[in-house]
Formats: structure tokens, C-alpha cells, sequence
């Protein structure tokens, strides 16, 4: 009377994409970059997948007209560009330059006041497009003097960053030279036969890495000696600057000027209104050099 039925399948039909297993072994082949694994327990069979590749990240780097698809991509210095790496972040920056002058005229001369109880700081604005790295500065200076009597001189050079009203001293050089009297010999650094006349006046610095932007550059001197006098080679404003109704200072730092009080060394900060711009300012010529 009773019809016969079919017993119960017990097990996982397995489909992929458009086939399926109903029977027999299931493998789970590596391949696309990932690979397959199992564990097995008394209760269980736990199967495992892992990426072996970056299949996720960057496939390709594309340059002009070449195209990389694998291996490693390096980006060279070249072309006034540096290339670097942190962490996971890649940086660029310009290569900076080994040289840089303020000025281009070597017909012009002024003096610079000889003892720190006057006026003997100079202040020049400048902007430097790309990073500067230098080891040492220049000036240009016509030292004169009583050749009979020992003398020195002192020379100084600042750079300031700027932040609204206020220039702050970021890194400075000096250097100090004392002569003997005699003019024998004109090479001997120590005699005053080796320094006397129209000369370069070299300044180590250290080394200052400097980032493009604008600064102030502030240059210090003071001279001792019989009749000593010098004179610096750079460029001078046309007139003095002045603003209408008889008022002297800008409200910002200008390109020249000279600092308000005397001072035997460098001022650790610069205001707007230590700056005197309405006298006829003088420009020595600077050079930064690197090594």
C-alpha cells in the first residue's frame, strides 16, 4: 500500500560562481593572491583565507610616457627637487641653493660707524625664493688705520624671522680680528698690513638651513684702532622715507634701516619701532656662502 520515499540527504551543497558540489571533496584551491588553510577540532573543522599580495594597493605608477606596473618605484633627486619618505607619506622639497647676494652694485660705499656707542646696526629686509644653506658670509669693507698702533674690529650678521611687529633672532655668526701695527707684509692675517684696504670680510656662520620666506638681516660692527675708519661696498636708497605730515615709521619693517639705540651685540628681538627709517639708510652687500 505505501509508496518508498527516498532517505534524507545529511551534508552541505556547496555552489560556486556557476557550478556546485553535492558529493565527494571540497578543495579550496590558492590562486589570485590567496591562500587557504584548515584547523580541525574534536567539534569542528575551522577553514582559513589570507592575502598573500597587495592586490588593494597601488597597480601601477604612471610617469610621462612610462607606465610601471611592478617592482619598486623610486623617485630621484633631480631637477632642483629632493624626494624623502615618513612613515607613509612621501615629501618633496627644493634643494637649497649654495649661494645668494642681496645686492648687485659695487659702486657705492658708506660708513659704517666704528665704535657701539652709535648707531652701528644695520637692518635689511630680504626674501629668499628658495631654501638658502650657508656656511659663512661676506661683506665687502675698506679698512683704514694708523699702521704705527694694534687695533680689531668685530663683525656681526643676524638673520630674523618676522611675526607681525616683532623680528626675533633666529641664528647669527661673528667674528673678531685684532692686528698688530706694520705693514710688511699685506698676507699676514695679523699684522695691519694684512688687513688694511678694500677686502672680503668673511663671517662663519655655522651652518644656517634657511626656508624661503622673508626675513630681516642685521649686520653689527665696531672698530678700535688709531684714526680706524671703514667704509662697505652695497647700494643706498634714493631719498629717506618719510610718511605725509611729518611721520617716520611705517607700520611695517622696511627694506633698510638702522637700529634705534647703540648696542655692543645683537638684539635679541627687532620692533617696527626700533627700526628708523627716516634717515638715508645704507645696504652693505652680503653674500651667503655654503659649503
Amino acid at each position: 500500500m505505501g509508496g518508498t520515499f527516498a532517505n534524507p540527504r545529511l551534508g552541505l551543497a556547496i555552489a560556486a560562481g556557476s557550478g556546485s558540489a553535492i558529493t565527494g571533496t571540497v578543495a579550496f584551491l590558492n590562486a589570485n593572491s590567496i591562500s587557504f588553510g584548515a584547523s580541525a577540532s574534536a567539534s569542528s573543522t575551522v577553514i582559513t583565507a589570507s592575502t598573500s599580495g597587495t592586490t588593494g594597493g597601488i597597480q601601477s605608477i604612471s610617469a610621462g610616457t612610462t607606465n610601471i606596473t611592478s617592482g619598486t618605484a623610486v623617485l630621484s633627486n633631480s631637477n632642483g627637487v629632493s624626494f624623502g619618505a615618513s612613515g607613509q607619506t612621501i615629501t618633496a622639497g627644493e634643494v637649497a641653493a649654495k649661494f645668494w647676494q642681496n645686492t648687485i652694485g659695487w659702486a657705492m660705499t658708506a660708513t659704517l660707524p666704528a665704535q657701539s656707542s652709535t648707531l652701528n646696526c644695520l637692518i635689511n629686509r630680504v626674501s629668499f625664493q628658495i631654501p638658502i644653506s650657508a656656511t659663512r658670509a661676506e661683506l665687502m669693507a675698506n679698512l683704514t688705520a694708523s699702521s704705527a698702533f694694534a687695533g680689531s674690529y668685530t663683525l656681526s650678521l643676524g638673520i630674523y624671522t618676522m611675526s607681525h611687529s616683532t623680528a626675533s633672532l633666529a641664528s647669527s655668526g661673528t667674528i673678531q680680528i685684532t692686528w698688530t701695527s706694520g705693514t710688511g707684509n699685506s698676507t699676514v692675517v695679523s699684522q695691519y698690513g694684512g688687513q688694511s684696504t678694500n677686502r672680503a670680510r668673511s663671517i662663519p656662520l655655522g651652518t644656517w638651513n634657511v626656508a624661503a620666506g622673508e626675513y630681516l638681516l642685521v649686520v653689527l660692527g665696531s672698530l678700535t684702532g688709531s684714526a680706524a675708519n671703514w667704509t662697505f661696498l652695497g647700494q643706498s636708497p634714493p631719498m629717506s622715507v618719510r610718511l605725509p605730515g611729518g611721520g617716520v615709521t611705517l607700520p611695517f619693517f622696511e627694506s633698510v634701516g638702522v637700529y634705534s639705540a647703540a648696542t655692543a651685540a645683537l638684539p635679541a628681538s627687532i620692533q617696527i619701532s626700533d627700526q628708523i627709517q627716516a634717515v638715508t639708510s645704507f645696504v652693505p652687500m652680503i653674500k651667503l656662502i655654503g659649503s
